[in-house]
């Protein structure tokens, strides 16, 4: 049987002086040479979450590692980091730079897509890289210039594994100077640490804002609150949004929760308005959500901090759930059990996380912008595939949260035709020019419901709604072929 390994994230380092040894080891990451694995092959590899791989310098290292990486460990994350050379005064020395182009002599320009909420903010972005090539050794157009990074993304370009590199200008490349680059390769050192500073999180419940909206739940908000306050790990605050209830909502907040912070919209907005007002509405860096109709078991908190904690390259993870509809517990068919990691193949279909059971970091959920207010319904699916595009998805595989179905007023009750919004999501992130694996996938999965919403349509008489999913179907058919 083939060895497995439960590597999440490889750094990628030209030479071993570009890093601080000393920190890796420091935290049990192991470090190995691509040459120490070309001669003793891959049950050399040690067995860890990350790994520091000394790939070596130039076009073929580079190559060749990159290679070995996506046929044999397939990470989540593949990070390059590095020093490079600034070409441009607009580009200012000693200082980290994530690119988000990269390019080398007769290649098509790479685009990345960077989890830039793994870092810090004020990382300078909007950085064009190029990387030489053995054919071609100067080119002056570019922002920066290093050896490695183009070679590694070309690899992983067309793979579930996420590529992106930071890198640290020490010179001028238009005026060499080996002494002050060797001179500044100290800074580097010194400096990266505090860039990877989320390997070390220490997450607690103190962290966390709990977001609850709420809508005319007068019969089920008091059991939604309680079981927040009954965590083992009490959040740092709870907050309600209660949406222009028109029953005793707000009364029973305000006896019986004097607590919890309670913001009040004068008119209905809507589920995805209230959540993204009770996000707003808080400077801690954790959120999660919670239903006012559901409730969390009281470990629901603090497994999912413990979790965060041992996997700390997951910025969202979920929990596993029972549901209970009308009052009897409910089995879930096998395509909605949960999983961990890229879940973007099977988030195509359906909506695959449960908002109730999501904590999350507050600027990922800031990234996407939200949960999209001009969805009646499907906000939550089109809010989390946008994230499991571009980031893997943690699973606490505890039973920590009760779904309760059946209500009257429930949106998968009163909106019809939920497809609809789900087309709407998809053709929102249909790029007709990119030919990746997510992008195959969605463009089948769009076609299929399509296809579904015009036969209902037409069955029901409504013949120019049709006409304009026809027409969008058009487009994609196009675009597929």
């Amino acid at each position: 049987m083939k060895r497995q390994l439960s590597t999440k994230c490889i750094f990628t380092v030209a030479f071993k002086e570009e890093i601080d040894c000393d920190w890796f080891k420091q935290r049990q990451i192991p470090i190995i040479t691509w040459k120490s694995i070309q001669s003793e092959g891959f049950d050399s590899i040690p067995d860890s979450q990350f790994l520091v791989i000394i790939t070596g310098m130039g076009e073929d290292n580079s190559t060749a590692c990159a290679s070995f990486i996506n046929t044999h460990l397939s990470p989540y994350f593949v990070i390059n980091i590095g020093t490079c050379g600034s070409n441009t005064e607009q580009l200012p020395l000693h200082q980290w730079v994530i690119p988000d182009i990269l390019s080398s002599n007769g290649y098509q320009d790479i685009t990345l897509t960077i989890p830039s909420t793994l870092f810090d903010d004020t990382l300078r972005d909007n950085i064009q890289l190029w990387t030489i090539s053995k054919d071609h050794l100067h080119d002056h157009q570019y922002d920066a210039q290093d050896m490695e990074a183009y070679f590694q993304a070309k690899v992983f370009k067309e793979t579930n594994c996420s590529f992106f590199c930071l890198k640290f200008i020490t010179d001028q490349f238009s005026v060499p100077d080996i002494k002050t680059f060797k001179e500044q390769l100290h800074l580097c050192r010194k400096t990266l640490p505090s860039l990877l500073s989320w390997i070390d999180r220490q997450l607690t419940a103190a962290d966390i804002a709990v977001i609850i909206p709420a809508y005319n739940r007068d019969q089920h908000i008091s059991k939604a609150i309680q079981s927040v306050l009954n965590q083992t790990q009490l959040p740092g605050e709870i907050i309600v949004v209660d949406d222009g209830s028109s029953d005793n909502t707000v009364a029973i907040i305000k006896e019986r929760f004097p607590s919890v912070k309670l913001i009040q919209n004068k008119n209905n907005q809507g589920v995805s308005a209230s959540r993204n007002l009770g996000v707003s509405s808080t400077q801690l860096p954790w959120i999660a959500f919670l239903d006012s109709d559901d409730e969390w078991l009281p470990s629901k908190l603090e497994d999912q901090c413990l979790y965060l904690n041992q996997h700390p390259i997951f910025q969202i993870v979920q929990s596993n759930e029972k549901w209970i509809y009308n009052g009897k517990h409910k089995n879930q068919k096998d395509y909605h059990q949960k999983s961990d990691g890229w879940i973007w193949d099977v988030s195509l279909d359906r909506c695959m996380i449960s908002p109730s059971s999501v904590l999350m970091k507050r600027s990922l959920f800031n990234y996407y912008g939200g949960f999209n207010i001009h969805f009646l319904a499907c906000e939550d699916y089109d809010l989390w595939l946008k994230i499991a595009r571009e980031h893997p998805v943690g699973l606490e595989n505890t039973i920590n949260l009760i779904k309760y179905g059946g209500h009257s007023d429930q949106l998968s009750v009163v909106v019809p035709a939920l497809d609809r919004f789900r087309v709407d999501s998809l053709f929102s992130l249909y790029k007709p020019d990119d030919h990746s694996p997510f992008q195959i996938k969605l463009q089948q999965i769009l076609i299929q419901k399509i296809d579904i919403l015009i036969n209902g349509l037409l069955k029901r008489g409504r013949s120019e709604q049709a006409l304009y999913y026809r027409n969008l179907r058009s487009q994609v058919t196009v675009l597929v072929h």
